[in-house]
């Protein structure tokens, strides 16, 4: 399959996580709603492993256990951020992983952004901006926990990128992060004396934990060895018209022109940096000439 079209689809899945992330800790505690999450994903990658065999790359350990440490902690402050906020908020505040991405990417990846990169990630912004507009837009502690859940994201997000690059199987990268990330967050439980209650939150979980943990992140991590991850995030972005589209179909909110206009930039400004820059590049040559 091709390296964007992965992307794309694997976005349109990921886009659900607002969804069942909302509907799940608001009726369990965030930190057990993202135990039993990553619990489903982590059994799921170990059937893989067994099942499929794939090979250890050497001079990965460390990396792999430090990445996994950090995205655990991502994911109770992504939770928690959605236990007392909208899925809005933190979809509007999931846009600072495209800048993060670009400039993280630049200094560790060295991947110079172009002008039609950086005009189009400023396109694709403004459209996220829009598409959340008219929405209640609170500064709360929310907002705290979803700009350090998304900062630690967007550095595991340059990890996967070099892990892929050295040759790691996507399934050995997932199986090592939700695993290691299960077990931070079941030891934070225990310490905290948080209650691991079965109720229909679990249901959530579950369906969170195989639709986007495993089927969306493994079609992203396998991408990334094809594609550059700025590129890659680019596309990501889409989640949030995504998550607007489900949100319409399961919740029957209204959509506004804003919306609308908000949903065409966000297309729109992938498009263009994309595609555009090498019409750019080759009408600048054909100037020069």
């Amino acid at each position: 399959m091709n390296a964007m079209l992965q992307i794309l689809l694997s976005t349109s899945l990921i886009a659900f996580a607002p969804i069942f992330g909302r509907l799940g800790s608001t009726i369990i505690h965030p930190a057990v709603f993202s135990f039993y999450d990553i619990l489903v994903a982590f059994i799921a990658f170990t059937i893989m492993i067994i099942t499929t065999k794939p090979k250890m790359v050497k001079g990965c350990s460390r990396i792999l256990i430090t990445s996994s440490l950090i995205f655990g902690v991502g994911v109770l402050m992504y939770y928690t951020a959605l236990s007392v906020t909208s899925s809005v908020n933190v979809s509007f505040l999931g846009q600072i992983q495209l800048v993060f991405i670009i400039l993280l990417g630049f200094l560790i990846l060295k991947e110079k952004p172009s002008h039609q990169k950086v005009i189009g990630a400023v396109i694709v912004l403004i459209g996220g901006s829009l598409i959340i507009y008219q929405e209640n837009i609170n500064l709360s502690s929310g907002w705290i926990y979803a700009i350090i859940a998304f900062t630690l994201y967007s550095i595991v997000n340059i990890v996967f990128k070099i892990l892929r690059n050295k040759g790691l199987d996507s399934k050995i990268i997932l199986f090592f992060l939700n695993g290691l990330a299960a077990a931070l967050l079941l030891a934070f439980i225990i310490m905290s004396g948080i209650p691991l209650i079965v109720n229909y939150g679990l249901l959530f979980a579950v369906i969170n934990g195989l639709l986007v943990d495993v089927a969306g992140w493994l079609l992203f991590v396998n991408a990334l060895k094809r594609v550059e991850l700025s590129k890659a995030f680019m596309l990501f972005s889409l989640t949030s018209l995504f998550t607007l589209i489900y949100s319409l179909i399961i919740f029957r909110t209204e959509v506004t022109l804003l919306q609308l206009l908000g949903g065409v930039l966000l297309i729109g400004g992938n498009i263009f940096a994309n595609k555009r820059q090498e019409k750019f590049k080759e009408a600048r040559d054909i100037a020069v000439s």
